[in-house]
């Protein structure tokens, strides 16, 4: 199994470019996050790109692949938005 992510991580080396490489990696880490919240990455990804064309800015940290419970802590703990 670690060979197999190594050789995956190896991969990612040839993305084409540094910018395509971060964009790789940021997709990575929300499927990632999506797995590990016990969300089906795929139906997050397709429900996510459904709603992204016409969601507002301002709710945006809804569409992140996370359970409800977590989105609320974030909110609950985040700063205000003055002190930033």
């Amino acid at each position: 199994m670690l060979c197999k992510a190594l050789h995956n991580k190896k991969n990612w080396l040839f993305a084409g470019s540094e910018r395509a490489g971060k964009r790789a990696a940021a997709i990575q880490t929300l499927l990632g996050t999506a797995k590990l919240n016990g969300i089906n990455p795929t139906d997050w990804l397709r429900d996510t790109l459904e709603k992204l064309p016409t969601w507002p800015n301002r709710r945006i940290d809804e569409l992140l692949p996370l359970t409800p419970e977590w989105i609320d802590t974030i909110k609950q703990n985040a700063p205000e938005k003055s002190t930033w």
